[in-house]
């Protein structure tokens, strides 16, 4: 068996190999040959085959122009279910003189978001703002499906002062994310994101005369494909935070907020 690893782009029809029989003594072409697919076959493209005109790539017979069996390859699957697929077929003379396997290892680039949208999604029972957001693919990839694969938000640091604090205080400085792991849809949305001051916390503050006040933090999201062991940062990093005065309480998240009495 031969075997050649190729790394590819997808949607792209990519050539892998061209072969031909010719006699060595006279030059003279004997046949192209024909190449057959052997299972298993490939899961995420198709295979197509061409003829291609040249010389030979070993430098004998200069000056002769041979037809060659090519052979090619298309990744189809729009999604990061795979970053990795198989070709293997066998190319073969009528005289049966050649019958050689090959194996082409394909493998393509794991499609990352580029950033994301969100919207407000109203409020949890427990006070929070609910975000819903929508990975935005590279503008090649539109429409390009995420569900095999996985965001989480991490902790870039520097978020505070969260102005309700008080030495002594029951809660918690809330300078930082809890941490959270979404799984998108196909269509990119994962959801929600809660964002804010647990009602809890807002009745407790507002007894200690501390609103308004209030605490905003970053967050860096990051994504990883279904193949891929490890996670890596995709778009900017986002400010989240919460505020409250007497009368009303308000979440953020990226650039958007919304407020609502209570």
């Amino acid at each position: 068996m031969i075997e050649a690893r190729i790394k590819i782009k997808r949607y792209k029809r990519i050539f892998l190999t061209a072969y031909t029989e010719y006699n060595t003594g006279t030059c003279e072409q004997i046949s192209p040959g024909a190449w057959t697919l052997e299972t298993p076959k490939p899961k995420y493209g198709k295979v197509t085959y061409g003829k291609v005109t040249g010389t030979l790539s070993n430098g004998a017979c200069p000056g002769h122009t041979y037809t060659f069996a090519a052979i090619y390859y298309t990744w189809e699957r729009h999604s990061n279910e795979s970053i990795k697929d198989a070709v293997n077929a066998r190319w073969k003379t009528p005289d049966d003189q050649f019958n050689y396997l090959f194996n082409f290892p394909i493998e393509v680039p794991v499609v990352r978001p580029t950033g994301e949208s969100t919207v407000f999604a109203g409020w949890d029972g427990k006070g929070l703002g609910k975000w819903r957001q929508t990975l935005k693919p590279p503008a090649d990839e539109a429409g390009f499906d995420f569900s095999y694969d996985t965001v989480e938000e991490s902790d870039p640091g520097g978020g505070g002062p969260d102005t309700c604090w008080f030495s002594g205080s029951a809660i918690l400085p809330f300078t930082a994310i809890t941490g959270g792991t979404w799984y998108p849809d196909a269509a990119g949305v994962w959801e929600f994101d809660h964002v804010g001051w647990f009602t809890t916390s807002v009745d407790y503050y507002r007894k200690k005369k501390r609103a308004p006040c209030g605490t905003t933090f970053p967050q860096q999201m990051k994504h990883k494909a279904q193949p891929e062991g490890g996670f890596h940062k995709y778009g900017p990093v986002n400010t989240l935070g919460g505020s409250f005065t007497k009368t009303t309480v308000t979440s953020k998240r990226a650039g958007k907020s919304q407020t609502v009495t209570r």
